[in-house]
């Protein structure tokens, strides 16, 4: 299954931005995308998450991914920065995904 995971972001990234992808562990990338701008790097996010809930785990699960972006040089110009900012949006798009999980079916969080 991460076989197939890393296929997919791989394949996405090189045709989106001719980026490239590094396996840190199992089940945690960095997604490198030159030349991209903040909203380059908003838009690949999506499309990978879009990309990655289009597939199914081994037990038949939907296949989920959370996303953290970091933009050199407006959130640094050196690796750290860039992985702590990244690891910023990281937390929030878990921490939205586990809200997501606990709403009602229906119920969008939004108001009304």
């Amino acid at each position: 299954m991460l076989a197939r995971l890393e296929r997919v972001l791989a394949d996405e990234l090189a045709v989106a931005s001719g980026g490239w992808l590094t396996r840190e562990r199992p089940g945690r990338y960095w997604l490198l995308a030159p030349g991209t701008d903040r909203l380059g790097a908003v838009r690949l996010a999506e499309s990978l998450r879009l990309t990655v809930a289009g597939g199914t785990t081994r037990l038949g699960g939907r296949m989920a991914v959370a996303i953290g972006t970091a933009v050199c040089p407006d959130d640094g110009e050196r690796a750290p920065a860039l992985a702590a900012h990244a690891d910023i949006g990281l937390y929030a798009a878990r921490a939205e995904a586990r809200a997501a999980t606990l709403r009602p079916p229906g119920e969008d969080g939004g108001e009304r």
